[in-house]
């Protein structure tokens, strides 16, 4: 793809520059770019073209890179050509040989083909003593004559150093001759031929020589043990898989997983191993055929021995051994057999662990994007049911989390891109969100700077039919860009309009004053968004005026048309609540039809839980998903469905025949399916965006739609109809009936596609019966292996069924009685044995079908095992992995606190804070999981994770719901021991302080109730005792003791001064944090929402400095009158720094900061005694050397630190 916009950088061009290069229409001379109708109509014509001109992600439903070369010219690159990767085209010989021209390609191939055949054929007829035909040994030479014209044309073909193609050659054959040549050599010629050629047969009629001792016999001998020797030669040949591995890279294997390719070839080569070993095992009975070997052994101990296919035998006796199963059947008899089996077990072992190894790397790495959302769904889960989330909302938060993360990027999307230039970063973004621009086409001419910066911000969001998306009154963090479906937007309990695709949700508030939602925003049907927060939008508008000037007037378009609905709406809400005080209220209404749009009030949180909690009222036939019943009825179906998966490949390989209890067992579980298919008609289910699906009618269209003819399939006994209907006095006719109705029977197995379906449910009823996640999942990997081993136990039986005794391998075994359960006993025995690489050999396969079967067994079983080890590993490392990331945190403040030499008191205070940590908040990251969800439904969960902090601080009582959804996310919890300070005399306090648990006492310092004398001397009467004429500190300093549900720390937050006494804890003590930055930001972003949070913060306040005795008129750690009022007439877009002036190295960067934030700088609120609080500037009660005096004494005594008397 060319430029969008004719660049590569950030720079915006003028519309006359974009229409000569791609068509587009650009305003007109006279209007430009000055008003909004000319941005709407420019994007409106040229809505096709700007979408046209982005990559697409797929092509014919393949990867990009498949079908780069189609539309390459789609890219954002310039046209390069390229023979600038190439050397000087003047100096190419003509000779030389491109590596990827298409027939050099095809030629590697052939030569590839050719060496997999040489590799696998020649070992064989050297170690099978297999001699060549005539066809074949014209065929060898012909492969001999491939390899020695592909020698010629290594020495022509140019190679590539980097991303440059070097076609000299004199490099090109000075690099063939110090690197493949010698092996390329070796493995061309045919050394076998030649000393067989140069071999000379001895004389037919030579006679005896007695002074040799030797005979013409024996030099016949000793010829053809020279003759097997040569052919030895033929093994140069596997040199060629040098070749081979050169030739694999030249093909581009793109699509492939690098993990899944590894894995493939571990096991091919393997494999291959197995091959050359089974033809290496089987030369120790060719290479002397008389002596004593494991041939003749087996051939003379074994009984029902069958070596017609000896390479069956030994590739049997090379797995047996390499998968470490050892049945013992076949054994080395000679050293030289045992020598050779010690090195292949030594192998095995290498083998084993590889597979192992590689099968774990498989699972972990396999789709890292799966295995990452796994985790995330399963933390996530985890959290939800450790903080007791009812049903409703969990469903509600888990779809939506999955929704979420399947149309996001799981990885550190912004870390990856950062890595890429501005150019590759657009291109990836744009061919990513194709769909996404064509519904937003400003985004097409919006610079690139604007584009990266917005897209990866861009968070996905699903809402179902009647699902609210932001209520009013929220504050305006976020904006929503609709892509499909409908939203509603209410006013009271007016319907104002509605929002199609392509239009913004929330964009009429970036030019407003006041940033909080007019109106309730509610989906009418299912509907597609991505949420944006405000402030990245607003960051990212600076750098594209363009973007900035459409969605300026586009908020300004909006909001006009808003006020004009909402004049309209009024009239129109006077006008039914007329109607409705005419009418009483009656139930019956005209009104009714509408309550489902009409915004409910805003409730305390207790009146909400009520109304969240309470279950849904459906039709009495409707049968609610997660209902005792149903659960019960799912794991009696469940049973049903094992004991079919069990039974009917035993009854079809054991040939069971139908007795009384089975007949009436088979129809028995035929009622019930068909019962369950019956019930499915009226078992509610969860939508994909969380909502639980109560219609009868819908419900029937989903199962309909859905699982309803696989199970319906399952339920039909066709076995019982074929049985019935078959006629059974002809013999061929049984007997053909008879294989019929065995065939018919695997059709129920169809019956654990229903097992699956249950196991989707099983985060229900497991957390109903209190049933452990990881128990679960370890049942998920226990059962599919315990069924793998029952079908292949049945299968090694059935395959020798109808073999006589002394030629299968239930003949030769010891069981206890000849019965169909010691069969099917040794059959499972067997297979898991064989599985688990245990092999004790006591049951082994006897005739060729059993041992080829044998070695796919083994093969597959170590895969398994493999598999097996590798998940119960990651089962182990992340289960309750909250809990983990508890024990990881102490253990990692430990070693840190270790490694600083810190006392164990203090290891004790930080594990303390931990575990409170843990159990008020988790160690789960929530900022993920809020942000993947909808406003309103994230207001409703954080109402729950903090219901504690609700019903036990009076701080948040009678609040608004938007208030809390600001501050409760702001929350921080801290835990102190007995004797820690919450606050220090003198310093800046942190944040406002909730009590949950535990008692603090607030102390005016020992040094400035009694001081010096020198100090004294400087202190009027007035001044002396200016603590205790308060009225409220004691004679040992104590102002207060602090309980649960108090609140502190607020009179500093608000009036930015210092702590004028300490606050510790007088034993340990659980308390919540509101941070001073998050009062900043929201001045910062939020003025006015601060100023309405003012008078909410001064009502809690109030109430508390009224109701608690020590609190009132305490005006130490209260605010007094004067200072409210003073607070509530601030303006809260200026910032307040006056706390920075108390130290004058400090003062030139306060002054700094000052400037920047606040052009007129107010006066501060500050502390010079209890009674008395006046602005800085004015003279303090208390005489500023006596303050500074007693000040600098107890600064001395601590740290050796002089303070002027602004620190008063």
């Amino acid at each position: 793809m060319k430029p969008l916009h004719g660049r590569t950088h950030n720079k915006v061009h003028d519309a006359s520059t974009i229409k000569p290069r791609y068509g587009l229409e650009g305003p007109s001379a006279t209007s430009g770019w000055g008003s909004t109708r000319s941005i709407r109509d420019y994007l409106q014509k040229n809505k096709d073209v700007i979408s046209r001109r982005f990559p697409s992600t797929r092509f014919g439903g393949k990867p990009k890179r498949a079908h780069h070369d189609r539309f390459q010219s789609r890219r954002l690159r310039l046209e390069i050509p390229l023979e600038t990767h190439v050397q000087d085209q003047s100096k190419v010989s003509p000779w030389v040989i491109r590596p990827r021209t298409n027939w050099k390609v095809r030629w590697d191939i052939w030569v590839g083909i050719i060496i997999c055949y040489s590799v696998i054929f020649v070992p064989y007829r050297i170690g099978f003593n297999v001699d060549m035909q005539l066809w074949e040994q014209y065929m060898n030479y012909g492969f001999d004559a491939s390899f020695g014209f592909d020698m010629v044309l290594n020495l022509f073909t140019g190679y590539y150093d980097g991303d440059v193609l070097l076609t000299e050659p004199r490099k090109i054959r000075a690099r063939y001759f110090r690197t493949w040549f010698v092996f390329d050599l070796l493995s061309t010629l045919p050394l076998d031929a030649i000393m067989q050629a140069v071999d000379t047969v001895p004389s037919t009629n030579a006679t005896y020589d007695p002074s040799a001792g030797t005979s013409s016999s024996d030099q016949s001998y000793y010829s053809l043990k020279l003759l097997r020797t040569i052919r030895l030669f033929r093994l140069f040949k596997l040199m060629r898989l040098l070749r081979l591995k050169r030739a694999l890279e030249v093909l581009q294997m793109d699509a492939l997983n690098a993990h899944v390719l590894q894995t493939l070839r571990i096991l091919m080569m393997i494999i291959f191993a197995i091959h050359l070993m089974a033809c290496a095992w089987y030369m120790f009975y060719t290479w002397d055929p008389t002596s004593l070997n494991w041939v003749t052994f087996y051939e003379r101990n074994i009984t029902g021995t069958d070596m017609t296919m000896p390479y069956l035998v030994s590739f049997y006796w090379v797995s047996n051994t390499i998968m470490s199963v050892g049945s013992g059947d076949i054994v080395g008899v000679t050293n030289n057999e045992r020598l050779f089996t010690i090195f292949v077990e030594m192998f095995g072992s290498i083998c084993v662990g590889l597979i192992i190894a590689n099968i774990q790397m498989l699972t972990e790495n396999y789709n890292q994007r799966v295995v990452k959302m796994k985790k995330k769904l399963q933390e996530t889960k985890e959290f939800l049911i450790k903080r007791n989330i009812p049903r409703r909302i969990r469903q509600r938060v888990t779809s939506q989390f999955e929704y979420h993360w399947g149309h996001r990027s799981v990885f550190d999307e912004e870390g990856l891109l950062a890595q890429f230039p501005c150019s590759l970063q657009y291109e990836l973004l744009a061919a990513s969100m194709e769909s996404f621009v064509v519904r937003f086409p400003f985004l097409g001419v919006s610079s690139v700077g604007f584009f990266i910066h917005v897209v990866p911000k861009l968070r996905p969001i699903v809402l179902g039919n009647g699902q609210t998306l932001v209520e009013a009154e929220s504050v305006w963090e976020e904006l929503y860009f609709l892509c499909t479906g409908t939203v509603e937007s209410l006013r009271g309990n007016m319907i104002a309009g509605a929002l199609q695709p392509g239009e913004i949700c929330g964009i009429e508030y970036l030019v407003s004053t006041r940033k909080r939602y007019t109106h309730t925003y509610r989906a009418s049907s299912k509907s597609e968004l991505y949420a944006l927060r405000s402030l990245e939008l607003i960051k990212a508008i600076k750098k594209c005026p363009i973007a900035e000037k459409y969605l300026t007037d586009l908020s300004n378009i909006v909001r006009t048309r808003l006020a004009d609905a909402a004049r309209r709406g009024h009239r129109a809400l006077q006008k039914q609540q007329t109607i409705r005080r005419n009418l009483n209220q009656n139930k019956s209404d005209t009104f009714l039809q509408y309550r489902h749009r009409m915004q409910p009030e805003m409730n305390q949180f207790r009146r909400f839980q009520i109304a969240i909690t309470e279950d849904i009222k459906a039709h009495w036939m409707v049968i609610r998903h997660y209902s005792r019943f149903r659960i019960a009825w799912d794991i009696l179906m469940g049973l049903m469905i094992m004991m079919t998966a069990v039974g009917v490949p035993f009854r079809i390989s054991f040939d069971v025949k139908d007795t009384d209890f089975i007949f009436a067992t088979d129809r028995l579980s035929d009622v019930l399916f068909f019962l369950d298919v019956i019930l499915n008609f009226f078992t509610t289910f969860v939508d994909d965006t969380g909502m639980e699906v109560v219609d009868p009618k819908e419900i029937r269209r989903h199962y309909l739609r859905g699982s309803f003819f696989v199970d319906m399939i399952s339920t039909v006994p066709f076995d019982y109809i074929i049985e019935s209907l078959t006629n059974v006095e002809d013999t061929t006719n049984s007997y053909r009936s008879l294989k019929l109705i065995r065939t018919v029977k695997l059709v129920k197995l169809l019956r654990l596609v229903r097992l699956f379906k249950l196991f989707k449910l099983n985060i229900e009823w497991t957390t109903e019966l209190d049933i452990s996640q990881d128990s679960i999942r370890l049942l998920k990997l226990l059962a599919p292996a315990i069924m793998i081993a029952h079908y292949v136990g049945c299968f090694f039986y059935y395959m020798s069924s109808e073999h006589p005794p002394e030629d299968a391998w239930w003949g030769s075994a010891v069981m206890e009685d000849n019965s169909t359960l010691s069969k099917y006993v040794a059959a499972i025995y067997w297979a898991t044995t064989t599985m688990a690489t245990v092999g004790f050999g006591d049951i082994h396969p006897v005739n060729h079908s059993e041992q080829l079967f044998a070695i796919f067994v083994m093969i597959g079983g170590t895969t398994l095992f493999a598999y097996v080890v590798g998940t119960v590993i990651e089962i182990v490392a992340n289960s309750k992995s909250l809990m983990n990331r508890e024990h990881e945190m102490v253990q990692r403040m430990n070693a840190y606190i270790k490694e600083r030499g810190v006392s164990k008191d203090f290891i004790t205070a930080c594990q303390e804070h931990l575990r409170y940590v843990d159990a008020e908040k988790t160690f789960y990251c929530e900022r993920d999981l809020l942000d993947a969800l909808s406003y309103s439904l994230r207001s409703e969960l954080l109402l729950f994770l903090n219901s504690s902090i609700l019903s036990k601080i009076r701080f948040f009582d009678k609040k608004p719901k938007w208030f809390l959804s600001i501050i409760l996310p702001r929350l921080v919890p801290q835990y102190f021991l007995a004797g820690d300070l919450l606050i220090y005399h003198g310093n800046i306090v942190s944040g406002i302080f909730f009590l949950m648990n535990g008692v603090v006492i607030a102390k005016i310092p020992s040094k400035l109730m009694s001081p010096t004398p020198d100090q004294q001397q400087d202190m009027d009467a007035e001044a002396d005792n200016v603590f205790l004429n308060a009225g409220f500190v004691d004679h040992d300093g104590t102002i207060a003791m602090l309980q649960e549900g108090e609140f502190f720390g607020y009179k500093e937050v608000l009036t930015n001064i210092k702590a004028a006494y300490n606050v510790f804890a007088a034993k340990p003590t659980g308390t919540y944090v509101l941070p001073r930055e998050a009062f900043d930001e929201f001045r910062e972003n939020y003025p006015q929402v601060m100023e309405d949070m003012k008078s909410l913060l001064m009502h809690s306040i109030n109430k508390q400095q009224t109701i608690v005795h020590h609190w009132q008129k305490n005006n130490i750690i209260g605010l007094s009158q004067p200072e409210v009022e003073l607070y509530l007439q601030k303006k809260s877009g200026t910032r307040r720094h006056s706390f920075l002036h108390a130290n004058k190295d400090h003062g030139a960067e306060a002054d700094a900061e000052a400037s920047d934030d606040a052009p007129e700088q107010e006066p501060s609120i500050s502390s010079s005694s209890p009674d008395q609080y006046q602005c800085d500037g004015q003279k303090p009660s208390m005489s500023n050397s006596v303050c500074e005096g007693m000040l600098n004494n107890h600064l001395k005594s601590s740290s050796g630190i002089t303070v002027d008397h602004n620190d008063c």
